[in-house]
């Protein structure tokens, strides 16, 4: 998914595929099968819609026509036209001796133009008849890829011959031949605007052609295997190319600059890495099977994870897509590379209670690389520990690490380079059915790259109860600020709702003793409590650091209900929910604006305003001791659309390592979306940003939540995942005028004001889910919850 910068589906095929073609829409895919099955898939649910088998031979080659009706596609020596509407044979193509093994629509959809393997002679069929038109000679062998020019006059061919050849449909003469390839020419395409071609080879390059100066332009360089399909992009700035390396890479047309590789793995995971490190993936802990290798450590392969510190990238592939400047990184090759040594020796039993101490030994690294004159030795101290439970930072030393460029400080060690440190007073979980826990760890070096992961698994003692822990939920929603000029219209109303529905909900299930709501809100005609002391605060409550005796009448004073928080335990559950005005700074730093932002009359990014906002080092700081075993945050971000002041304004959240960061130390699903406060909170429909609109009334009320699987319940995870999936829906139904509202029972059709009506969604909300291995958390259970009134009010 090119919008959301990851998101890799994959279609559940149930027989081996040999061929695909998309559908013209887009929306759907033609596969055909070693098991002589055709199928046709709808790419938004990536489930078939339509299959049908033939009754023997294997379909080798398929292509779809213009307009989605037919399918032409290789079986054995003949060719087969199929309506796809009917799933029926209309006809067949005979003549060839040998099987098929490319094939082409023209545009129109009225010729087909096939090539064999073994021949390099390329036909032309009439599609209404199924009748030879004419042949193409001229390859001196087998010919492997066909495709039609955009308006149908001509055709290029790839030839095991190593050669690019154009040809005149019409008279079935050769035009150009372009020379170059250094073995078979395995695809070939033409650019949208058929100026240019482009071809893949067995010699692992693809090359671009200018048509019209019957001239190479450029090779790209990078595939470690044959480039077997290539593409364009719709506007033909990127080229795309997939190889037998097992990857899909993406290059710059005009430059042949590599952009990213993209891998996908059998078992769901998936990864974007750019040539100088920078990566992004939905495995962050443990991306098996993909290593970056040094040239002057050629037989020590790295794990990507082990620089995630500094290369982690979310949404690198739309960041990418986007043009976004990338700050310049430090090359891998020149980091010190040295890992200090990292392991859990023992976890123990505190007093007979529900706690632990972890034991983890340390020592300083050394790696020596190169040979002779470029033999050098990398040595390095221990930095920042970190101990997790369950993939949930739980502990660390320093007592809480910064998260800027440095680290933050260097362990001591003894003379021989070793360390121990002892971590007391873990807390256990005691869940229902959770009988086993499994700690990790790991260090950092002096230039940030990560240890090795030292895991230790731990049987909880019989006699520990389950208990039920306490669901604490804080919904944040700025209208107004100190400074009049950054306001918004629903982000008190998104606060509300959230509270309203999803207290509801989790009272209903039972799973909890008690359900705490905290509501931070600053809106006209109110004393505004949605204020960076007071949401601190309230952390420090759920982390066992109570402010002061003043702090606290101050907040019992603004918030009654803080009165019910207590420090968090394993069994417990936080969800955080803000919706305001966000910034994305430097570095990936993001920051979320309260009410006391400090004074003023203009949308000006300086200093001050930053230093009064939250930001993600402000988060991951006040959580670092909060110990709820399930934690959530949901920001519905809004930026003006005014012209700001500061050069190289962006919008947060999207694209923050440190929100990402924060999800991956805390176990934390992490919702992020930005929206333009006109595209968020200017429908009269929905009076609601949108992807609280989507969460609340779309996902819960008319329980659309429900998805994955639908059963009845709504998970913490699945209802996070429909936010992702609900809102550019949502957007382009605004647009269209389209939108359907269920929330109170009714249907109510909807629009974006006029002046809003071209506009495209600025972001796609992404979720950072780095807990995949825990249950997911009932959220909701079918009639649960029942429908609120407070979404209609302003």
């Amino acid at each position: 998914n090119v919008d959301s910068g990851g998101g890799v589906q994959a279609l559940g095929v149930r027989h081996r595929a040999e061929k695909f073609a998309v559908f013209p829409d887009g929306r759907r895919l033609l596969s055909a099968g070693y098991d002589n099955t055709l199928t046709i898939w709808d790419l938004p649910t990536r489930q078939p819609s339509q299959s049908f088998a033939e009754r023997k031979g294997i379909v080798w080659s398929i292509a779809v026509s213009g307009d989605g009706r037919f399918a032409v596609g290789g079986k054995g020596g003949n060719i087969k036209l199929w309506d796809l509407a009917t799933a029926s044979e209309l006809r067949t193509f005979s003549g060839n001796s040998d099987p098929v093994e490319a094939i082409a629509f023209s545009a129109d959809g009225k010729r087909a133009l096939s090539s064999v393997q073994t021949d390099g002679a390329l036909t032309l069929w009439d599609v209404s008849t199924g009748q030879k038109i004419r042949s193409f000679a001229g390859h001196s062998s087998g010919t492997l890829a066909v495709d039609f020019a955009p308006d149908g006059r001509s055709a290029l061919s790839g030839s095991f011959d190593q050669t690019v050849r154009l040809w005149d449909v019409a008279a079935g003469t050769e035009l150009v031949r372009f020379e170059g390839h250094m073995d078979a020419v395995t695809s070939v395409c033409y650019s949208p605007d058929g100026r240019y071609a482009l071809s893949g080879s067995f010699d692992d390059t693809l090359k671009l052609w200018d048509i019209a100066g019957e001239k190479e332009v450029r090779t790209f360089r990078g595939h470690s295997g044959t480039v077997w399909s290539v593409a364009f992009s719709p506007d033909a700035r990127y080229v795309l190319s997939g190889s037998g390396d097992g990857t899909v890479r993406l290059w710059k047309t005009d430059t042949g600059e590599e952009l990213c590789s993209l891998m996908a793995f059998e078992d769901g995971r998936w990864a974007v890495v750019a040539p100088d490190g920078r990566f992004d993936t939905n495995d962050l802990d443990e991306t098996k099977g993909l290593h970056w290798v040094a040239s002057d450590d050629p037989f020590r392969p790295l794990p990507l994870e082990i620089f995630m510190k500094d290369y982690y990238e979310p949404r690198l592939l739309a960041r990418l897509l986007a043009g976004e400047k990338l700050p310049p990184l430090r090359a891998l090759q020149d980091l010190n590379r040295a890992q200090p040594a990292v392991k859990i020796a023992k976890v123990e039993r505190e007093a007979g209670g529900d706690t632990v101490s972890v034991t983890v030994d340390l020592g300083r690294g050394h790696l020596e690389v190169g040979e002779g004159k470029d033999r050098r030795v990398m040595e390095t101290g221990v930095y920042d520990l970190e101990l997790f439970r369950d993939g949930q930072l739980v502990a660390s030393e320093p007592s809480s690490p910064a998260r800027g460029a440095t680290p933050a400080a260097e362990i001591k060690t003894d003379a021989a380079g070793h360390a121990t440190k002892v971590f007391t007073g873990i807390r256990l979980p005691r869940k229902t059915d959770v009988h086993e826990v499994e700690f990790s760890a790991y260090a950092f070096n002096v230039d940030r790259v990560k240890s090795e992961t030292s895991r230790y698994r731990y049987s909880l003692p019989p006699d520990l109860t389950p208990l039920k822990g306490r669901a604490y939920v804080i919904s944040m929603g700025v209208n107004t600020s100190e400074n009049k000029a950054w306001k918004l219209t629903w982000s008190a109303a998104d606060a509300r709702a959230m509270q309203t529905t999803v207290v509801e909900g989790l009272r209903k299930t039972g799973a909890y003793d008690e359900i705490v709501p905290i509501l931070l809100t600053s809106e006209k005609g109110s004393e505004p409590t949605a204020r960076k002391a007071i949401f601190k605060s309230v952390i420090n409550l759920l982390a066992g650091h109570p402010p002061s005796a003043e702090e606290r009448e101050a907040l019992f004073k603004a918030i009654p209900e803080a009165r019910k928080l207590r420090k968090a335990t394993p069994e417990d559950l936080l969800l955080i929910s803000v919706s305001s005005h966000g910034y994305l700074g430097e570095k990936g730093a993001f920051y979320l604006f309260p009410y006391d932002i400090g004074k003023g009359e203009a949308q000006t990014i300086d200093q001050k305003l930053l230093d009064n906002a939250i930001s993600t080092e402000d988060l991951a700081e006040w959580l670092h001791d909060v110990d709820a075993g399930d934690m959530a945050m949901v920001v519905d971000a809004c930026h003006s659309a005014a012209t700001v002041a500061g050069e190289g304004f962006k919008p947060g959240p999207m694209g923050s390592r440190g929100l990402g960061q924060l999800a991956y130390d805390k176990g934390m699903k992490v919702l992020a979306a930005s929206q333009a406060d006109d595209v968020a909170v200017e429908s009269s429909t929905l009076r609601q940003g949108l992807l609280t609109y989507a969460l609340v009334r779309d996902g819960i009320e008319a329980r659309q939540a429900d998805f994955k699987p639908k059963d009845g319940v709504i998970g913490l995870g699945e209802w996070l995942e429909y936010g992702t999936d609900r809102v550019p829906k949502l957007y382009e139904e605004l647009r269209e005028g389209k939108v359907e509202t269920y929330g109170r029972g009714e249907k109510v059709r909807g629009t974006l004001p006029a002046n809003q009506t071209g506009r495209r969604p600025e972001q796609k909300p992404a979720l950072f889910d780095f807990g995949k291995k825990k249950a997911d958390v009932t959220l909701t259970k079918a009639e649960a919850v029942k429908q609120t009134t407070e979404l209609s009010q302003p």
